[in-house]
């Protein structure tokens, strides 16, 4: 045990509180072996998002106590392109052994665009075998990252811990899919702060025409002070303004997809619109940051909106933004057992899901679930809920409604996915069961997370 040990350490180098492999053959021969998982990190250098990992994120103990189990590979996108890679620094690898690295894991184990193009930040997990387990894109604390490396062990049918309390999955998570850049982004990610400062030269200068859109999503999508300071702006007073009502909608809706947590900003300057398709989309663009941040904003807005609508959207994004917050929990609690208004209702039990898991949030949903008398609008969103937040302590419960002739139809629908999701698949499969159950117009294509089509054969 001693001796592979020390040859384990021979070959890895340890950096950011985890061991990282610096030869890839051996680490994928090691990994089949010794029947360990793959753990794979996709990073850029200078991006804000692939920085926090290496700041908050790898140094976690329980993350680095996971990945003890695990053959773990970083890909460092800049090595080829760059004199000094602060990633393969941080890594602990040398220019070529991150170089080599890197261009076998972009070979065998990542999606690429039409242009090449792959996705970063992004965390892989793949069997002993190759077998593809799941993938995460872009952002993921280190709780959702503890959340995985359990998951990815259960999937592989490997002896593993059971679930943390209160742990989750990441938004943007795949199982089995690879997660593909759109064709025509040349970037897969972020700007740096360097091509930021660049982008914003350019944007100042030009007028608006082809290409400007997708420059200003990538700004948006970037978490720089400087971008954010200038999308908030523009989207204060510029095109949005001018264009109406309709591309404000459509930029907020934008914003909700793209932007990091600390573009939540846009959305309470928007909150109190007169337009009442305006505040919605600022209420779906919360529900879909998930940023404490945002939960004055959305409590305010709880105590002021008139349209039912709009309401409900506002109380699915106090249980995102507030998924963590024992005061959200009791409200929220509070809110389902006094509501009367069956959407309103099912969007409170609905958003349930988004809390951490507590035995109190679990009573409710299971005591509806079976309370043949409720509306079934009330007993799908709850199966929904449970799904959400991906408790797999009521996989059996979930398990008995999916089917049956007593079962009503869109119960029984619900159910089906749900324990697809519970036993590892994706929520897309559960957004039609919440668009029925809970009145939705508005898409949440950031939890709802799919892959990109598969291009077209040229």
């Amino acid at each position: 045990m001693i001796l592979s040990l020390l040859t384990t350490l021979s070959i890895a180098s340890v950096a950011g509180d985890i061991y990282w492999e610096k030869e890839y053959p051996p680490a994928r021969a090691r990994a089949q072996e010794e029947g360990r998982i793959v753990f794979v990190a996709v990073l850029a250098d200078d991006e804000a998002r692939s920085d926090q990992y290496w700041d908050d994120v790898y140094s976690d103990r329980r993350v680095r106590a996971h990945s003890e189990e695990t053959v773990n590979l970083v890909a460092c996108l800049d090595a080829y392109d760059k004199k000094r890679c602060s990633c393969a620094q941080q890594a602990g690898l040398s220019r070529d052994e991150a170089r080599y690295v890197e261009a076998a894991v972009r070979d065998e184990l990542l999606a690429k665009n039409a242009e090449g193009v792959v996705a970063s930040p992004q965390h892989l997990w793949f069997s002993p075998t190759g077998e593809l387990l799941q993938c995460a894109a872009f952002e993921m604390t280190a709780d959702e990252m503890v959340w995985c490396f359990v998951n990815a062990r259960r999937r592989a049918g490997l002896k593993h811990d059971p679930m943390p309390e209160g742990l989750r999955a990441p938004v943007r998570f795949l199982t089995r899919e690879l997660h593909t850049p759109a064709d025509g982004d040349t970037y897969g990610r972020a700007f740096t702060p360097a091509e930021a400062k660049q982008e914003l030269k350019t944007m100042k200068a030009s007028m608006l025409g082809a290409g400007q859109g997708a420059r200003f999503v990538r700004l948006a999508f970037t978490d720089d002070k400087a971008a954010q300071e200038y999308v908030y702006k523009e989207l204060q007073s510029g095109v949005a303004t001018w264009g109406g009502d309709e591309v404000i909608v459509r930029a907020l809706h934008t914003m909700g997809l793209v932007a990091p947590a600390s573009g939540w900003e846009i959305f309470e300057y928007y909150a109190e619109h007169k337009e009442a398709r305006v505040r919605n989309a600022c209420a779906v663009g919360l529900e879909q940051l998930g940023t404490s941040a945002g939960l004055k904003i959305i409590k305010t807005m709880l105590r002021r909106e008139k349209d039912e609508g709009v309401k409900k959207n506002w109380l699915r994004a106090l249980g995102s933004c507030g998924r963590s917050t024992s005061a959200v929990r009791k409200q929220m609690l509070g809110l389902a057992k006094r509501e009367r208004d069956p959407v309103l209702k099912a969007n409170i039990l609905f958003a349930l899901g988004w809390l951490d898991h507590h035995e109190d949030v679990r009573e409710v949903l299971v005591e509806i679930l079976h309370d043949g008398n409720a509306d079934v609008r009330l007993r799908t969103a709850a199966v929904c809920a449970i799904a959400l937040g991906r408790d797999e302590s009521q996989l059996e419960t979930v398990r008995k409604f999916a089917g049956g002739d007593a079962i009503p139809a869109s119960l029984s629908d619900a159910a089906v996915a749900a324990v697809a999701i519970l036993e590892g698949g994706d929520l897309i499969g559960l957004e039609a069961s919440v668009k029925d159950s809970c009145a939705d117009i508005l898409p949440r294509e950031r939890v709802f997370f799919r892959p990109s089509p598969k291009p077209e054969p040229r």
